[in-house]
């Protein structure tokens, strides 16, 4: 397999503002202590692997 080093797209996201999120948290959970604990928070992306992501043809002819 060829061991070239190909660029690699990288996406940064903006961040989170974790302040926020544990103080909606916290809130929360003085209204209602039988809510489980949140463990991700979902960020809205435009992302179109067609057009951001890298193929590559394996030397078997698979893809990558």
């Amino acid at each position: 397999m060829d061991m070239q080093k190909e660029k690699i797209p990288i996406l940064v996201m903006s961040p989170i503002n974790t302040k926020v999120l544990l103080e909606e948290d916290e809130k929360a959970r003085a209204e209602n202590a039988q809510i489980p604990f949140r463990f991700g928070y979902a960020i809205k992306v435009d992302i179109d692997i067609k057009t951001t992501g890298l193929k590559k043809e394996l030397p078997n002819g698979d893809k990558l």
